[in-house]
């Protein structure tokens, strides 16, 4: 059989419009596991992938996350004539199961902030006010920043562009004036560069992991095997954002559009609303009507 150079899939990959992110990940795998094979792994057997993704337990490696990217690579050898079957087939696979980011407090995120370096301090503040992804907001350029537009009738209009998923680039309004005001300044500074945020995603994650620690706040999710572990995720402030918006009065659908969900259910589990929540505004509505 032909071998399909695993290069030419993920090539693929890209004109499909996957995140390069994305594509890193299933190259990973793929060169992973023909590294420890001796022929090429679009001949391995049902038998020879199960040994292999019982083989990675412990590994610090998702088994669930593997299989979904060896089955898309064996369905696409399929389709490009190099195999009859998809040895994944009759493999269980479970959906990976979401995580659940409880959301901070604003004293709990000023803890983190005051226990930060002053290079992540900033990335917090931005983090907590526009809820933007932690890879949109190191992404972020000093020229995607409107931060002197006006509406119609002459009042400030702030806005920021969000280079999102899929390659998607949207201007989102900017919400809080102090953040505006911060954002000028920092913009101005001759320390700033072209990009706002000089960090990789690994030194933005582990800055706020390790501030968060000193801080005392840590919060317990679930991983995909549904073990729990403590520590703060840099998405929990845009959990925290999602949350702020709903309790200040925001529509549902505006802060999807906020949070730039393409699905509006994933916006509803971004937001945390207990029953104090619900009985305040029942009485705002029972007031209004008399």
């Amino acid at each position: 059989m032909r071998e399909a150079p695993i290069p030419t899939y993920l090539a693929h990959l890209k004109q499909e419009g996957k995140r390069p992110k994305t594509i890193t990940a299933y190259g990973k795998v793929l060169f992973r596991l023909q590294e420890e094979n001796e022929y090429p792994i679009s001949d391995l057997s049902y038998e020879e992938i199960l040994r292999y993704l019982g083989s990675i337990k412990g590994r610090g490696v998702w088994r669930n996350t593997v299989a979904i990217i060896l089955r898309n690579y064996y369905t696409w050898l399929i389709n490009q004539g190099h195999r009859n079957d998809n040895p994944l087939q009759h493999i269980n696979i479970k959906a990976p199961k979401q995580r659940e980011y409880p959301v901070m407090s604003a004293e709990e995120i000023d803890k983190i902030f005051q226990h930060a370096k002053p290079k992540i301090q900033g990335l917090i503040y931005h983090l907590q006010w526009t809820g933007v992804r932690i890879s949109e907001a190191i992404g972020t350029k000093k020229e995607d920043f409107l931060l002197d537009k006006v509406d119609s009738d002459g009042n400030p209009a702030p806005e920021m562009l969000v280079r999102g998923k899929g390659g998607t680039n949207t201007y989102l309004p900017l919400l809080n004036p102090k953040h505006v005001s911060w954002l000028k300044k920092r913009l101005f500074s001759k320390r700033t560069g072209e990009r706002l945020f000089p960090l990789s995603y690994h030194q933005a994650w582990y800055g706020i992991h390790v501030a968060a620690k000193r801080a005392g706040v840590q919060k317990m999710i679930y991983n995909e095997d549904g073990q729990h572990c403590y520590y703060v995720h840099p998405h929990a402030f845009r959990h925290y954002f999602a949350t702020w918006a709903s309790r200040a009065g925001f529509e549902i659908t505006l802060i999807q559009r906020l949070v730039l969900h393409k699905n509006i259910t994933t916006t509803m589990r971004y937001i945390k609303i207990n029953n104090d929540s619900i009985r305040s505004r029942a009485k705002e509505l029972f007031v209004a009507s008399g």
